[in-house]
């Protein structure tokens, strides 16, 4: 997870999330976590949006907008 702070966009968008704000999330896998976030670029910041253990099943992520 080191790897967010040198390279945010690195990672793949989140296909699971549809964004009505035209907002690209983006997914990390971490051993068996799979981490949501998107990429404030104008603010330099990387902001988590969902934590998940991957043999629990996707849960149900609403827009944030």
């Amino acid at each position: 997870m080191n790897d967010l702070a040198k390279m945010p966009t690195r990672n793949a968008p989140a296909k699971e999330i549809i964004s009505k704000a035209n907002i690209t999330y983006r997914r990390a896998l971490s051993m068996s976590y799979r981490i949501i976030y998107k990429v404030e670029e104008d603010q330099l910041m990387v902001l988590v949006v969902e934590i998940y253990h991957t043999k629990r099943g996707e849960p149900t992520i609403k827009d944030i907008e």
